[in-house]
């Protein structure tokens, strides 16, 4: 396989194969691992959705706190509404192939250099 030529880590890398291309650079000591491990916790930043989960009456608390559970409140109205954390299954990581576990496993390797 041919191997395209990247000067340095794009700013976003936008397919798997760019993933892929870097992991080449930084096993052929062309890139420092830390600098891809960021883009891998980049994707796990984007892991994770928040939804509409319910209004809250006035001075109710969230069923939880943060990062599992959010309040907002609508600027005109006042009325709060409780929002909950769930994976986002449109995720660009899972579109781009990859799996948390692989992100995970890919970040602790390239921590481990």
């Amino acid at each position: 396989m041919e191997r395209k030529l990247m000067h340095g880590i794009p700013k976003i890398l936008q397919t798997r194969a760019d993933f892929d291309e870097v992991e080449a650079m930084v096993a052929a000591g062309e890139v420092y691992p830390k600098a891809l491990a960021a883009h891998y916790r980049g994707l796990l930043e984007q892991r994770y959705q928040y939804v509409f989960d319910r209004k809250l009456a006035d001075g109710e608390a969230p069923d939880g706190e943060m990062p599992a559970y959010c309040v907002t409140a609508d600027p005109e109205t006042g009325v709060r509404s409780q929002l909950r954390r769930e994976g986002d299954p449109d995720a660009f990581a899972l579109r781009l192939g990859f799996t948390w576990a692989e992100i995970d496993a890919r970040i602790a390797a390239l921590e481990a250099m």
